[in-house]
């Protein structure tokens, strides 16, 4: 939200937000809990590769102290 405006500079990111799980991603828990397991697990085998802990340090370390 800007502070000087009151209101989100991209409101169709901010419905997506909410969208995209009340739509998608709830459903698929309560209708059809293998296919909402697999599609975790996809996306925990794709992020995992970028959000560690290794490459967090050695970022905070470039960013801190280089």
């Amino acid at each position: 939200m800007s502070e000087k405006t009151g209101y989100l500079p991209f409101p169709q990111d901010a419905a997506a937000l909410y969208d995209k799980p009340e739509q998608v991603v709830i459903p698929l828990f309560y209708h059809d809990l293998d296919r909402f397991i697999s599609v975790m697990r996809h996306a925990i085998a794709l992020n995992g590769s970028f959000f560690n802990t290794h490459r967090m340090l050695q970022q905070y370390v470039l960013k801190a102290y280089l």
